[in-house]
């Protein structure tokens, strides 16, 4: 039966028993609210027992395990973060090179033009 149908079901039986021992309505209705309170308070405790909470040794493994995926991309961005500075350095060498060969080939063009003369 569903948690509702169930309140309602036990606040009946309640309301009827106040009738049948003539107890005040103010007290009837206390006890009522108080009961409907706890049932809810059941259902919700055995339905969130239905999820299994992991023990200790499974709790601790998972967190191991997600330390070591953190470390994994951390390691990975470290590397990847070494690998490009070594591509930049290699570009500006690279950059560096060509500067000084034009450089070179522009003084080999001046002075080359005295040797044929």
């Amino acid at each position: 039966a569903e948690p509702r149908h169930l309140a309602q079901a036990i606040s009946a039986l309640i309301r009827k028993s106040c009738r049948a021992f003539q107890t005040p309505l103010l007290v009837c209705r206390m006890v009522r609210a108080a009961t409907v309170f706890i049932l809810f308070a059941i259902v919700a405790s055995v339905a969130s027992a239905a999820e299994p909470r992991p023990t200790k040794e499974e709790w601790e493994a998972k967190q191991a395990e997600e330390a070591a995926a953190k470390g994994a991309v951390i390691a990975k961005e470290k590397k990847g973060a070494a690998v490009g500075k070594a591509i930049e350095l290699m570009e500006s060498l690279q950059a560096k090179v060509l500067a000084e060969g034009e450089a070179e080939a522009k003084t080999y063009e001046k002075f080359a033009c005295f040797c044929k003369d």
